[in-house]
C-alpha cells in the first residue's frame, strides 16, 4: 500500500512485476489501484478496459468487469454508467 505518495516507485515496482510475472490479476488491480489513488480515473479506466479486452481466459474477463462495474457504481457514482453497463451484459456477469 502506498501510504506516503511515492506513485513513480509504486508504479515502477507494479511495472517490473508485471514484466517478470506477467498475468497476475493482483498486480493488475493493483496498478488501477494506483492510478485511482493518483486521481487519474482515465487510465485506471483505460486500464480496466484493457485487462477486459485482452484477458487470457474468460473467467479473468468476467472478474475485471465486475470490477469494473462496481467502481463505476462506488468510486464514481454512475450507477447507470453506459460502460458498465455494458460489460456486464456483453459478458453475462449479473
Amino acid at each position: 500500500m502506498v501510504s506516503s505518495g511515492n506513485y513513480d516507485l509504486a508504479s515502477q515496482i507494479l511495472s517490473e512485476l508485471d514484466k517478470n510475472v506477467p498475468g497476475l490479476v493482483m498486480v493488475n488491480m493493483r496498478k488501477i489501484s494506483l492510478e485511482r489513488r493518483k486521481g487519474n480515473t482515465a487510465m485506471a479506466e483505460s486500464l480496466f478496459q484493457e485487462y477486459i479486452n485482452n484477458a487470457s481466459q474468460p473467467e479473468i474477463s468476467s472478474f475485471f468487469s465486475i470490477k469494473f462495474a462496481r467502481y463505476l457504481l462506488k468510486v464514481r457514482g454512475h450507477s447507470s454508467h453506459p460502460a458498465g453497463q455494458d460489460l456486464l451484459w456483453s459478458r453475462h456477469c449479473w
